[in-house]
């Protein structure tokens, strides 16, 4: 591995196609994303609930002269307006981790060509868990951090594909760019792999998971990291990734919360698991061996289809009887 690792190659798209997302459609997701980020984290229903929380108004709408006009959290939601630093700043005091969102380098990542300086500094900056696996500590106070040999990030992407949250999933991309500067062609290659697990395990969790907002991130994700790539003829075989399309996308994702809303209907699990137990779960699930994945699919499926037939929770096997807990 650590000689195929040495293979270097433009990694620029074919025939000049552009790799970017426009920046106006990703900054109004990205406004729209952080509402229902906010939403699901304050455990909010509606954008009613959450500019009462944050303005303090009974009212949805404002009336003037007969016309409605909507209020603010509307416009964010709609991505007509953007939050002013003063909301932003509340909303960061009020769930921190919501400026992540907001401020994540994906939205640079897929409507422009960042730099190496831009590329470290955001991989410094990533969860102390995350970083232990990509730095080593140096200097005496171990204050200062080194960069490990990404020629052995097999166990890298392992992490990040099991991690599987919205900051393992901007590592990945970051360091696919990284790849792109350092022209290395398989660990360019390899990075579309674990990019894809890891998108699939952050969109099967809220608010991610709603079919649009999955889509969405999906498809700027193929368009910056996905495309044919410019390699000379004896580097093409490194460049057959054949990606699934965003309905595919969608249809993985939609698999993975029926396996966890049908484990909770068993009682294999509860209401109160962890997302970090939810996610070991989906990881066990997508190293089962084929047979054994196709024989729980099929447990889920058959039980769905019973309770839509007679409305009412109906068990189809035995926990002894599932591959995943054996």
């Amino acid at each position: 591995m650590e000689n195929q690792e040495l293979i270097h190659g433009d990694v620029t798209p074919k025939d000049g196609e552009c790799r970017f997302t426009e920046l106006e459609r990703v900054e109004k997701f990205k406004i729209k994303l952080w509402v229902e980020y906010l939403k699901e984290a304050l455990n909010y229903k509606s954008i009613y609930a959450l500019q009462k929380h944050f303005s303090g108004d009974d009212k949805f709408i404002h009336k003037t002269e007969g016309t409605t006009h909507p209020t603010d959290w509307n416009k964010y939601f709609n991505g007509t307006r953007i939050p002013s630093l003063k909301t932003l700043d509340k909303a960061y005091k009020e769930v921190p981790s919501s400026e992540y969102i907001y401020n994540m380098p994906f939205w640079r990542l897929v409507t422009e060509r960042v730099s190496k300086e831009y590329i470290n500094d955001a991989l410094s900056a990533t969860s102390p868990d995350i970083k232990k696996i990509l730095f080593n500590p140096t200097g005496i106070s171990g204050l200062d951090w080194k960069r490990k040999d990404l020629r052995k990030n097999d166990r890298i992407r392992l992490f990040l594909r099991r991690k599987g949250t919205i900051d393992a999933l901007n590592v990945i991309m970051l360091l696919m760019a990284e790849d792109e500067f350092n022209f290395s062609i398989i660990s360019f290659v390899d990075n579309r792999s674990c990019l894809m697990n890891t998108m699939v395990n952050v969109c099967s969790f809220p608010p991610f998971d709603e079919p649009n907002t999955a889509r969405f991130l999906y498809e700027c994700i193929i368009k910056r990291f996905f495309i044919p790539l410019n390699l000379p003829e004896e580097l093409s075989f490194y460049d057959k990734y054949q990606y699934p399309s965003p309905y595919h996308m969608v249809r993985w994702v939609n698999e993975n919360k029926d396996l966890l809303e049908y484990l909770e209907a068993i009682e294999v699990i509860d209401d109160t698991i962890s997302r970090e137990r939810k996610l070991d779960i989906l990881n066990k699930y997508y190293e089962l061996p084929r047979h054994k994945k196709s024989e729980l699919h099929a447990a889920f499926r058959f039980y769905f289809c019973l309770r839509d037939v007679y409305e009412k929770n109906i068990e189809t096997y035995s926990v002894a009887h599932l591959p995943l807990f054996q």
